[in-house]
């Protein structure tokens, strides 16, 4: 809730569109620019449908940071070895799939995959963070959503993601060149 007992906007939009059809059934969503007061609630958006998201090309590689930032925390607990990692290793999975612990990591890696691609913003920073996590005993990762990491997982999650390709990793000059 937001200061004062309101909802926020995001979830107001839902609610306000699920009168007259679902929410998660948008095939599209149009963003004429991405200034927070036209594309605030793109996380919510981006994450509850299947939508395809049309944006100018100007503004296209701004759009993930909209969904998740870069100044998001990570907390490491020494005593009890665990580190709350916010996004990073969250999986895609169901409730059931949620609440077990997994051990062995490749498995797991389809529930992942995809919202790493999407919502990383680079390989490099994912080998930097792999650098500084090897240096940390850590015992379990503990994402936002999704699976907790234990055993061998936490190492072998740390080796997927360093070596990682994802969002700017995929540009090319394909994604620069002057429009015909």
């Amino acid at each position: 809730m937001e200061s004062g007992g309101r909802k926020p906007r995001a979830t107001v939009e839902l609610l306000a569109i699920g009168r007259y059809f679902p929410p998660s059934k948008p095939s599209a969503i149009l963003a004429s620019h991405a200034d927070p007061d036209i594309i605030a609630s793109l996380d919510r958006w981006m994450t509850s449908t299947q939508a395809t998201l049309y944006i100018s090309r100007l503004w296209e590689r701004f759009a993930p940071h909209f969904m998740h930032s870069e100044g998001n925390l990570q907390f490491w607990d020494p005593v009890s070895r665990i580190l709350f990692s916010g996004d990073l290793g969250v999986s895609m999975a169901s409730s059931a799939d949620a609440a077990c612990t997994v051990t062995s990591l490749a498995g797991h890696i389809p529930r992942m995959e995809s919202f790493h691609r999407r919502y990383m913003v680079s390989g490099k920073v994912l080998r930097l963070w792999a650098y500084m996590a090897r240096t940390l005993a850590i015992r379990m990762i503990v994402p936002q959503h999704g699976a907790l990491l234990a055993g061998a997982a936490v190492g072998e999650f740390i080796d997927w993601v360093s070596d990682f390709s994802c969002d700017v990793d995929h540009l090319t000059q394909a994604n620069y060149t002057v429009p015909a």
